[in-house]
């Protein structure tokens, strides 16, 4: 017999952004009206969110699109004219945007280009500063853009450099490198603030759900907490104010669909609504007016996509409405059932979730409640491993997390 004890500590979902986590809503969008594709780029600028190039198949595209949220419209922009490519990288300053290096069926590149999101009008720019290379990572902090990481064109060599883009010296200037071990392609990068990010990648047969922050200031790289889910490549995200949304990609058992909010301030992830659109990988995201948006990319059993979908990371939950929410767990520690009781005033159906730290949900349960009183519900946790898991408790427009460590019991 087993003895499952449960250490936990809330996860609030309110309003107010200072709150550790927040659970999303994913809707569908109108789709791209062009090719399905993968390994395309995104940027942001101008409120709005451009995709371009990539591939379907053996055809490479130019075409950059402009998706403007709120009024779900796609508009057709001056084509990229570094031509069709693929596994390029970008970044985004004010209304501009920043696109270089990738590869077509020629070999790979080090060409640079600027858009003007006001004028629909390319410039180019000094080439980017290290090696041709592809499916490198790039952000930007204040005036300055970074490209990092890729590979050569064959796919037999990785790269750990770091090159700072000054927009007004219109220069390159090599910054401190990741360490030895850190080298990789297909990884994510995003800034939050004044620091940036780099998480998950591949070198070879090799991937990674490691963290790391540089600070700008300093030129130094630092070591934060693991990504939430497993070990992967090809991911896709977006920052929404203070906080990241990471998820889908590729590892070893195959395509994902999990996703993951990131704090900063505390250095935690925190387990995000699932994106229902098909587990896939080379996909692409951005994010404007306080929503993310993710979409292409590969599907197994389907291929290459052109859909799209909204992420509101609003809560459900109402401040108001989860003050007043009178939760229980109990017992703690607890053997074989957890049992959750709170004082029902919405007359909703209760559904209980529990995840590993991958995302993948291990158990759930739905309860039928009554309004008036307390209601006790228990969820049979007798066939869980040892290990850390999220507990997420949902009834009506309250939303509650508890992050739950099950241990054997003497």
């Amino acid at each position: 017999m087993y003895e499952y004890q449960l250490t936990f500590f809330a996860l609030l979902f309110l309003f107010n952004t200072s709150t550790s986590a927040q659970t999303g809503k994913w809707t569908k969008k109108k789709s791209l009206p062009d090719s399905i594709r993968i390994e395309a780029g995104a940027f942001d600028a101008n409120g709005k969110i451009y995709i371009l190039t990539g591939r379907h198949g053996s055809n490479y595209f130019a075409t950059v699109w402009e998706y403007t949220p709120g009024k779900d419209t796609w508009i057709r922009k001056s084509d990229f004219p570094g031509g069709g490519r693929r596994e390029l990288a970008c970044f985004s300053i004010g209304n501009k945007g920043y696109v270089g290096t990738g590869r077509d069926v020629s070999g790979a590149y080090k060409d640079f280009y600027e858009y003007d999101a006001t004028s629909d009008k390319w410039t180019k720019k000094k080439d980017f500063g290290g090696t041709v290379r592809r499916d490198a990572l790039g952000f930007s902090i204040g005036n300055k853009g970074y490209f990092g990481t890729g590979q050569n064109p064959t796919g037999t060599v990785n790269y750990n450099d770091l090159w700072e883009y000054d927009t007004s010296a219109n220069t390159w200037t090599q910054k401190t490198s990741f360490t030895a071990g850190n080298i990789r392609n297909a990884a994510f990068g995003f800034s939050i603030g004044t620091k940036g990010y780099v998480t998950t990648g591949r070198n070879l047969s090799s991937e990674y759900n490691d963290v790391w922050e540089y600070d700008q200031t300093g030129n130094t790289w630092s070591k934060k907490n693991n990504f939430g889910g497993t070990v992967r490549s090809e991911v896709v995200g977006f920052v929404i104010g203070s906080k990241a949304f990471i998820g889908t990609g590729y590892d070893a058992t195959g395509n994902l669909s999990d996703f993951w909010m990131y704090n900063p301030a505390t250095d935690s992830w925190i387990p995000e609504t699932s994106f229902p659109g098909g587990a896939r990988q080379e996909g692409v995201a951005g994010s404007a007016g306080g929503k993310g948006y993710l979409g292409f990319g590969t599907i197994a059993s389907l291929g290459a996509q052109n859909d799209w979908w909204e992420f509101d990371p609003t809560p459900p939950a109402s401040k108001d409405n989860y003050e007043k929410l009178n939760f229980k767990l109990n017992p703690n520690p607890a053997q074989n059932t957890i049992r959750i009781s709170f004082e029902n005033t919405q007359n909703k159906d209760v559904s209980l979730y529990i995840y590993d730290l991958s995302g993948r949900e291990v158990n759930s349960k739905k309860f039928s409640a009554s309004i008036g009183g307390y209601q006790t519900f228990n969820l049979d946790i007798s066939g869980i491993k040892n290990g850390m898991y999220y507990l997420k408790f949902l009834s009506g427009d309250i939303c509650k997390i508890e992050k739950l460590e099950v241990v054997e019991g003497p």
